[in-house]
């Protein structure tokens, strides 16, 4: 079971979750600078899918 999730949202639609399934041995928790560039790379994620889904149907976006 994932440590902490975070929804990979895209125009008002969660297209899915990125999960964390463990942090080092010497950290205890998630600080909230660290939650920073898991955020950013949630929404790059959502993008290249939102993207990656257009390509497949044959909708350029």
């Amino acid at each position: 079971m994932p440590l902490a999730t975070h929804a990979l949202p895209r125009r008002s639609v969660v297209l899915g979750m990125r999960g964390l399934s463990g942090l080092l041995p010497h950290e205890a928790r998630l600080e909230p600078e660290e939650r920073e560039p898991l955020e950013l790379l949630a929404t790059e994620g959502a993008r290249v899918l939102y993207r990656a889904r257009g390509i497949a149907a044959g909708v350029p976006s």
